[in-house]
């Protein structure tokens, strides 16, 4: 009796179908093991504007300070040691720039000095400019004038360089401001000097310092 052989059992082959579908599983499995990269570009923060310059092109340094008019009066602004300063000599400073701006309700006037030593200031509307060694009258454009006092001034011992300090009638200082009639700056005289700004009318006006360089800011009110 002959035995009978198993039956062969064949095993069918993969139709395209199922290939394609393995090779999806694969990729999928692939992709999911490792981590997916982040995007490159991230989301774009709007940034804060920044406060507008004067017509001068240059206070983005300057303090800009609060629009609130009730800082600004006619009273005498003086720092509290005024003519005192902790500086000595050899850091003495003198005026090199001065800068007039248009503000918002208000005109800027920046004086800025050679060093970063301590000034002290006083601020006070006088009935007219006069020369602080002589007495003599200065003529500076204007109807009414506010005296810019400034001790802590000089030239040391490494700046023996006159011609560097700023004095004299400041140029072009009326086609920056309808307020701003004329500015005269004195070089300094024991140890102070005074800046003379003639204005349209009396104005309100407020004082602020700022550092790097050394500034003194005379705001006037509109």
């Amino acid at each position: 009796m002959e035995e009978s052989s198993p039956e062969e059992i064949e095993t069918p082959e993969p139709s395209p179908e199922d290939t394609e579908a393995e090779e999806d599983d694969e990729s999928s499995t692939s992709d999911g093991d490792e981590p997916s990269e982040p995007d490159d570009e991230s989301t774009p923060v709007e940034e804060t504007p920044e406060s507008s310059p004067g017509t001068d092109g240059s206070q983005q340094e300057e303090p800009a300070g609060q629009d609130d008019l009730s800082e600004f009066s006619q009273e005498v602004s003086a720092t509290e040691d005024f003519p005192h300063t902790s500086g000595t000599w050899e850091e003495a400073q003198h005026l090199v720039e001065v800068r007039v701006g248009q503000h918002e309700g208000y005109d800027r006037v920046v004086f800025e000095h050679s060093e970063p030593s301590e000034l002290a200031y006083q601020v006070e509307y006088v009935d007219r400019p006069t020369d602080q060694g002589m007495g003599e009258p200065i003529d500076v454009p204007g109807n009414a004038y506010l005296a810019v006092s400034v001790s802590g001034l000089g030239i040391g011992p490494g700046q023996q360089d006159p011609d560097a300090v700023l004095s004299g009638a400041i140029e072009d200082v009326q086609s920056q401001s309808a307020l701003v009639q004329g500015v005269h700056a004195q070089g300094p005289f024991e140890s102070q000097s005074t800046y003379f700004v003639g204005l349209d009318q009396p104005r309100d006006f407020r004082v602020q310092m700022a550092e790097d360089p050394n500034r003194i800011i005379l705001d006037l009110a509109h």
